[in-house]
């Protein structure tokens, strides 16, 4: 008894076997000498591989090419592989603590390397390189999911406990589970560091990334609602004290020497000492000095503003 060498299973089919013996298993399946399952056996393949071999094999017959038929390559891994910058940038988001999210890691590779990966991708390449993330408990979904406003702008005020709040928190929660992370990959510790790259990244999820249940960009979802005039946004109203009413106001003293405290500075107003003016704080970080508080009666007498112009 002959005993024939054991090949290992990623092996092609053409270097396992001789052209000419799966050309005579492939006869003998057409000719129904042999099943499915015997012929998959005999030659070491799945019932699926073996009927798509068959099927080429067939449509050689027919032009009378079977006598030099031979199949073609199949399987392995053909994939071009990753670039080595996008490899090191998955070891930096994933080694981290926290770790990115696999969706974040695969975004960031598109928007600092143009590659394309999705989550199911990074997942993948985490286990094998013993960079996974710790299985979470699995969450009871909700029955409804309501994943978009009827308008652009439309906002509803809520009074009730947190549970009713999901959309509004959604938001935050997927910044959340991103950018601590991010902040930890990248050794950003101060917040005026910080605030430059959120922009950055705001606009890489609105243009690039599709929205799971949108099935299209946040961007292109906007875009088409305003199209269809699905929009209740307002322009800002012409009050001289919309710049004002939208910042956090302190009512400071003037001092001895004519001045007040502005961020780590003091500096000198028009104003006599110990009288009292309102110190406003703008949400893009610059200030100004009123007189007094808003009044709609009145004009704004603007003190000092360090407003870039």
């Amino acid at each position: 008894m002959v005993t024939l060498p054991v090949f290992e299973k990623h092996q092609q089919l053409i270097h396992r076997h001789a052209p000419a013996f799966i050309r005579h298993v492939l006869e003998g399946f057409r000719a129904r000498l042999l099943n499915a399952n015997q012929a998959a056996d005999q030659l070491g393949l799945s019932p699926s591989r073996l009927y798509a071999l068959a099927t080429a094999y067939n449509t050689a017959r027919t032009r009378k090419q079977q006598p030099l038929w031979t199949p073609g390559t199949s399987g392995g891994n053909h994939a071009t592989p990753w670039p080595q910058p996008v490899i090191a940038l998955l070891k930096k988001r994933l080694a981290c603590s926290p770790p990115c999210p696999y969706s974040f890691a695969a975004s960031e590779a598109l928007r600092l390397h143009h590659f394309k990966l999705d989550r199911a991708q990074v997942r993948r390449w985490a286990l094998e390189n013993h960079l996974a993330h710790a299985v979470p408990p699995k969450k009871v979904h909700a029955a409804v999911r309501r994943w978009q406003r009827a308008q652009i702008g439309e906002l509803w005020q809520l009074d009730a406990s947190p549970q009713a709040k999901g959309k509004i928190e959604r938001a935050h929660q997927y910044w959340q589970g991103r950018l601590p992370a991010f902040f930890a990959s990248e050794n950003i510790t101060e917040i005026t560091s910080a605030n430059p790259q959120i922009d950055a990244l705001r606009s890489h999820r609105n243009t690039q990334e599709v929205h799971r249940e949108l099935r299209q960009t946040p961007q292109r979802a906007w875009d088409q609602a305003r199209k269809e005039k699905r929009s209740v946004l307002r322009p800002a109203p012409r009050c001289p004290w919309w710049n004002y009413v939208w910042s956090v106001r302190t009512l400071v003293k003037v001092g001895s020497d004519g001045r007040v405290p502005i961020g780590t500075h003091r500096l000198r107003i028009e104003k006599p000492p110990a009288s009292k003016v309102v110190l406003c704080l703008h949400p893009s970080g610059h200030h100004s000095v009123l007189a007094a508080a808003p009044d709609p009666t009145q004009k704004p007498a603007l003190l000092f503003t360090n407003r870039p112009a």
